[in-house]
């Protein structure tokens, strides 16, 4: 038992640190003059577009404010995005099942 303990306990640790290093690295790419440190001023700047992005897919009318409608229509078109990209990655799927069906009809009947 303290085994699997140990185990799960490594794997955390595990995870952790490369999650870790992946959010330093990502950080990191801030660093616009490459001293090795990031200022504030490095962040923000590399960030803000991102952030701008995002803010302007929710203000839904554009006026420069998100109010609750808005958050409301971007959530449910989000959802739908969402529902639509998941629909297309099954649709994908199962083409792929028919073509491989196919291909093992042909294989069979050529066999016989």
């Amino acid at each position: 038992m303290k085994l699997i303990h140990i185990m799960v306990l490594a794997a955390f640790l595990t995870i952790t640190a490369h999650a870790n290093a992946a959010s330093e690295q990502e950080v990191m790419k801030a660093d616009a003059n490459g001293d090795g440190k990031v200022t504030f001023e490095e962040y923000k700047a590399a960030y803000e577009a991102e952030m701008l992005e995002r803010f302007k897919r929710k203000d839904i009318n554009q006026d420069g404010v998100i109010d609750l409608e808005e958050k409301v229509i971007a959530k449910e078109k989000k959802k739908e995005e969402a529902k639509a990209k998941k629909q297309e990655a099954r649709e994908t799927l199962r083409e792929k099942y028919r073509e491989e069906r196919k291909k093992r009809r042909r294989h069979l009947y050529k066999s016989q």
